[in-house]
């Protein structure tokens, strides 16, 4: 349950936050769990709360893949990600892996936009009209295995 101390931090700050309350009901071994309790303690208390109940997602191992352009191109238009973009480190990726992959697979991926001071709006604009990355070149999103929500810490060999 949310602390008086994490509850008045979430009023003080309710227009600069969201609070997603994970939903585990799925799973019959997780007991006593108070999801509907915790969500309208923050409902109650004005936050921009959500119940996430989407499944997780067992993925393969990455590694590069050497496709041609073609396809890379069907890569990115068959990926659930593409939609995810990603801003750490002051780099802007159109999907969640492409950062991951950069930090700890290839570092010399260059599908994201440096975030500077400056004007970097033709950057961006360039990153998302682009047809493939090169990143996808380790993606294997098709063979991801979806994992209902609240199973998937048993789950975590290949």
């Amino acid at each position: 349950m949310p602390s008086e101390d994490l509850l008045k931090v979430c009023k003080k700050f309710k227009n600069k936050i969201i609070i997603d309350v994970s939903d585990y009901r799925c799973n019959p071994e997780l007991k006593n769990l108070r999801t509907e309790e915790v969500f309208q303690i923050f409902k109650n208390n004005n936050n921009i709360v959500y119940k996430s109940n989407f499944p997780w997602t067992k993925r393969v191992e990455i590694k590069k893949e050497n496709r041609d352009l073609k396809q890379l191109e069907c890569t990115l238009n068959n990926c659930w990600q593409k939609d995810c973009p990603s801003y750490c480190d002051g780099e802007l990726h159109l999907c969640s892996r492409s950062f991951g992959i950069k930090r700890t697979v290839d570092s010399n991926i260059k599908d994201f936009v440096k975030i500077t001071q400056s004007d970097c709006s033709k950057e961006i604009i360039n990153l998302y009209t682009k047809k493939y990355f090169d990143v996808c070149d380790y993606c294997h999103t098709q063979a991801d295995v979806q994992i209902p929500r609240g199973v998937q810490v048993g789950i975590v060999k290949s």
